[in-house]
């Protein structure tokens, strides 16, 4: 089914039970039902997955934040650490997340 990036996911609910519902004339009610149960399970698992997404860019956001300091203030006996974590840092050729 298609989505429309810019509707909520009550939205998306609502959208999809119709269109279901549509395909649905023929079928008895406990099959519609199974139907039903099955989009509501789907959807919560996108919505569980994508918070877990989320939280893991959160979190690599900071930690990517805290080695960045980390970098610009280590220095004496830190010197070679420093220089491989700039190197890890440095963005993936073609990612387009380029940071200075």
């Amino acid at each position: 089914m298609p989505t429309n990036h810019d509707e909520t996911l009550p939205q998306r609910y609502e959208r999809e039970h119709q269109a279901y519902l549509k395909l649905c004339g023929s079928m008895t009610a406990e099959q519609v039902a199974d139907l039903q149960l099955q989009l509501n399970n789907s959807l919560a698992r996108e919505q569980a997955l994508q918070a877990l997404l989320t939280a893991a860019d959160e979190r690599a956001d900071v930690l990517e934040g805290w080695l960045r300091r980390w970098s610009t203030e280590a220095g004496g006996i830190f010197c070679a650490l420093k220089y491989e974590t700039d190197a890890a840092l440095k963005p993936a050729e073609g990612r387009g997340d380029e940071q200075g």
